[in-house]
């Protein structure tokens, strides 16, 4: 393993062979696909009922001139090369005029002659893109997709008697085939210039490509990404399609640095307006009738008076005439402060606390664990505590820390304070900091871990000042980490009752608030919640093996769901040597929306660079406390399904202890009616949480898609990163309650059938006789769905348990469960950098990271070294001819053979990059 300067750590494998890790395919031996001469068709064939089909335009190019170019070579597969992929056979296709024989039975050891080839692409001029127009509501086209990727057959045909048998060419080219590369680059050159929100029948820029988003009514991408950016009118249409109209919901996502902050607005006493009816809350789409006396919501078409205090006169076009001062009325992303009856016993909250829970077994000391946390904590952790964004940095945090070790008993960790008055403080005046002193701290210990309590709430929850800490800090390694007190320490401790103890603490001072436990090993000692050993590698590949994907009891799922009732979420990082049962444990921080992290085998002097930096992370990231959030959409669609790291009480609100910048809630939505063509679809997020100041708010995000009854339109605007993110989370959930080959059987059958309703529905019309059913037909959209679906199948989480342990098993189902758009997408086809040609001598800011390669073993160099990531690791891949100057440089030896990995160090901005 390699760390750099900043924490962070690097992989090197010497024998990594990306083609078989990530799935693409090699160019060398049985290719998974089968290259073959493309030609490129921008209309539909001849009798074809959407053959006047026009492309969409390009709203958000940065050039007004600027026209988007077809790529020259587009994207196609053969039958027979999806069928060496282990994908089933595309479904029949309807009967071709004079093939009928080839489609009905294409088995056969005798099939007639190949059809003619379709004309190349020299005859077909390139599209011409409609120049931006300003936002509203657009039209979609009532053509197809823009473009329809070929690939051909190579077997030229013959004078004479043609083989019954289609031949297939052994050799191909890969730089024919489909390149996630070449999608990305071509996406970042053709959006250049803002996106625009409120444009209708137009996909966002890809989460790979760095845009500005500029608010119209409708939310930014970052918040939310739909699988469909035009919906089917009807769910039959929806399931011919075969694509889940799904939306991936990051409330709290992290903002282009150039987009507008999320704005806050207050509504006085009466709080936010909503509707009377489905409860919705004021957005741009609400339609003010008579005189602006009431409104229409746009969900249920309910009818709402309108206070005096909110009341406003309209203009000439039926506008509010002061909608450009309220965010509710002209922004799809806004804040609204709300009153006490949105609290819990209608009381305004307290500003939330942070207790940290600290492992003092005999491992976690050893490993040198303990005194790196408590050494470094004022210098690294401290500075990175949440704040608001408007804070400034000699504004004092209202936070509240705690500390509590745990071993085979409890110790809480208390300051006493000295008023700075005779009279008795308030808990008010006391978060005040109306203490001038503090007493040494004082640990209490609780032995009773069968019946958990908090011995004391005065002086336990402290202002996050560096002086006190440290007196606390200085006193655990006194404690526990000399040698007489080292051999007195227990090998085991117990990690249920010190969560509870932690919750329980966040109860008696009535604050909501995050659980960071740092625990070592198994959960063995005689207490609540103790697990035992079950990694039996012998139920690996048998019907059972699903159930070490499961909890072996129910008490951290019961521990979670209490966790979120008081408004406590929990991080769990863990330090274990060797099985620790992830897939119990686990369910604490899943409920909880709380993160996990795993070191394997931890050494302080090697891995605590990387420790101290994910905490700090966490930490920065961290966003909202005991939140709820509910999705709302107007009539004929509902959510049905949430898929992520919550808790979910009923079937419409979503718990979220805490809330992070980088994590991801999926839904997917299905038809209750028939939506009306042309019409919008409404969706509202609201998520009703606890800012780190105290503060009880609402965030709002709003978004509309239109309606469409054409297959092609919906194909055209299928967001497929979006899709890929439902489709991993969705099959990460059935792997719990089916067989792994029965879930891999369910994506490739997904990815056939959508396949084939393109190529029935938009790419082969009524009359066409020219059509091969050898050819696979790909979206313009969706032309690297094949590689990503098999990508998806051979990463770490859906890949069979023999190959990975059970523990780095379930912690990458847990981390693919909460990834955003962006994560999911560099974690199924991950970025692969070449870095052996960077300079090494520059001045100013950190280079622009080269550009990214395809991943693929024929792609790698012998003399060359080159950076992976897929979001979880890091791996630095360096070729046996590597220049021995490049290794000197980077890390200081003449040879790759004399230096340890573990223990290497480089130039810090070799992961900035």
């Amino acid at each position: 393993m390699l760390h750099n300067q900043n924490g962070q750590s690097m992989y090197n494998r010497q024998s990594f062979q990306p083609e078989k890790e990530f799935g693409y395919p090699s160019v060398s031996g049985q290719h998974a696909y089968s290259a073959l001469n493309s030609n490129v068709t921008d209309t539909y064939p001849q009798g074809h009922p959407n053959s006047s089909f026009q492309p969409p335009p390009n709203y958000y190019a940065g050039n007004q001139g600027q026209t988007f170019q077809p790529q020259s070579q587009p994207s196609y597969y053969s039958a027979q090369s999806m069928q060496s992929m282990n994908q089933p056979p595309l479904p029949p296709m309807p009967p071709v005029p004079n093939h009928q024989d080839f489609v009905q039975r294409p088995q056969q050891p005798r099939l007639p002659p190949m059809p003619p080839m379709p004309p190349g692409p020299e005859g077909v001029p390139p599209p011409s893109y409609r120049q931006p127009q300003p936002p509203g509501p657009f039209p979609l086209s009532n053509g197809a997709n823009s473009q329809i990727n070929t690939l051909h057959s190579q077997q030229p045909y013959q004078n004479g008697p043609v083989s019954r048998q289609p031949q297939f060419s052994q050799s191909i080219n890969a730089d024919r085939l489909p390149s996630p590369i070449e999608v990305i680059e071509s996406n970042r050159a053709q959006c250049t210039g803002p996106f625009y929100t409120g444009q209708r029948g137009v996909v966002p820029p890809l989460v790979t490509t760095d845009f500005i988003s500029r608010d119209q009514g409708t939310c930014a991408p970052c918040f939310i990404r739909s699988s469909l950016y035009s919906v089917p009118n009807t769910s039959d249409l929806l399931k011919t399609v075969g694509i889940p109209f799904s939306l991936t919901i990051s409330p709290f996502a992290v903002q282009h640095t150039e987009d507008m902050n999320i704005v806050i607005s207050d509504m006085g006493p009466q709080g936010p307006v909503r509707c009377v009816r489905c409860k919705a809350y004021m957005n741009p789409f609400m339609n003010f009738i008579d005189g602006g006396r009431r409104f229409q919501c746009p969900l249920c078409n309910g009818l709402t008076e309108v206070a005096a205090e909110y009341f406003a006169h309209l203009d000439h076009t039926g506008r509010r005439v002061d909608a450009g001062q309220r965010p509710e009325l002209c922004l799809g992303s806004y804040e609204l402060l709300a009153t006490a009856e949105y609290c819990k016993n209608n009381q305004l909250p307290l500003p939330p606390a942070i207790i940290f829970l600290l492992d003092v077994s005999q491992s976690a000391i050893r490993s040198g664990l303990v005194q790196l946390f408590c050494s470094q904590f004022v210098e690294r952790i401290l500075p990175n505590l949440p704040r608001e964004k408007f804070a400034s940095s000699d504004m004092a945090n209202p936070i509240r820390l705690g500390f509590i070790t745990y071993d085979h008993q409890l110790h809480f960790y208390t300051v006493p304070r000295e008023s700075s008055s005779s009279a008795q403080q308030t808990s008010e005046s006391a978060d005040q900091n109306t203490y001038n002193s503090y007493g040494k701290p004082q640990m209490y210990i609780v032995a009773d871990i069968e019946d958990v309590f908090v011995p004391t709430v005065e002086g336990f929850l402290i202002p996050p000042d560096p002086v006190v800490i440290s007196s606390i800090l200085e006193m655990i390694p006194t404690q526990f980490c000399t040698e007489n007190a080292l051999n007195r320490q227990p090998t085991d401790s117990v990690l249920g009752p010190a969560i509870q103890s932690g919750m329980e603490a966040l109860r008696a001072a009535n604050r909501s608030g995050k659980l960071f436990v740092i625990h070592a090993n198994l959960p063995i000692g005689e207490a609540p919640g103790k697990l035992k050993n079950r990694d039996d590698r012998r139920l690996i590949g048998t019907e059972k093996e699903k159930t070490l994907l499961l909890p072996d009891n129910d008490f951290y799922v019961g521990l979670g769901q209490t966790c979120v009732e008081v408004g406590c979420s929990v991080d769990l990082f863990l330090f274990p040597n060797s099985f620790v049962d992830i897939a119990s444990l686990a369910e604490v921080p899943r409920i909880t929306s709380g993160r996990l992290f795993k070191y394997n085998c931890f050494q302080a002097d090697l891995q605590g660079h990387q420790f101290l930096a994910d905490l700090q992370r966490t930490l920065t990231n961290l966003q909202a406390f005991n939140a709820v959030m509910r999705v709302r959409t107007s009539t004929g669609i509902r959510p049905v399904e949430f898929f992520g790291n919550c808790y979910l009480p009923n079937t419409t609100d979503v718990e979220l202890a805490s809330v992070s910048s980088d994590m991801a809630i999926t839904a997917e939505l299905r038809h209750d009616d028939k939506l009306q063509e042309g019409e919008l679809v409404f969706i509202q997020v609201a998520c009703l949480y606890t800012s780190v100041s105290g503060q009880r708010r609402l965030r709002i995000h709003n978004l509309s898609i239109p309606v469409t009854s054409m297959i092609p339109d919906i194909f055209r605007l299928v967001e497929l990163d979006a899709h890929m993110n439902w489709l991993s989370k969705y099959s990460m959930r059935s792997l719990l309650n089916r067989t792994h080959s029965q879930v891999m059987d369910d994506l490739t059958t997904r990815a056939a059938n959508t396949l084939a309703a393109y190529r029935r529905h938009c790419a082969c019309g009524p009359n066409d006789v020219n059509s091969n059913p050898s050819e696979l037909v790909l979206p313009q959209n969706m032309k690297v769905f094949p590689l990503y679906i098999q990508c998806l199948m051979k990463t770490e989480a859906f890949s069979p348990a023999d190959g990975i342990t059970i523990d780095d098993r379930c912690w990458q189902m847990f981390l693919v469960n909460q990834m955003d758009v962006k994560q999911s997408n560099c974690y199924i086809y991950p970025h692969l950098y070449p870095i052996h040609d960077l300079s090494l001598n520059f001045e100013g800011d950190i280079p622009y990271p080269p550009a990214a390669i395809r991943c693929s073993y024929d792609r790698l160099q012998m003399d060359a070294a080159y950076l992976l990531d897929n979001g979880i690791y890091l791996i630095m891949w360096i070729g046996p001819n590597i220049s021995s100057e490049w290794i000197q440089a980077v890390f200081n030896v003449q040879n790759p053979e004399h230096f340890e990995s573990e223990k290497c160090f480089y130039n810090s901005y070799c992961l900035d990059l």
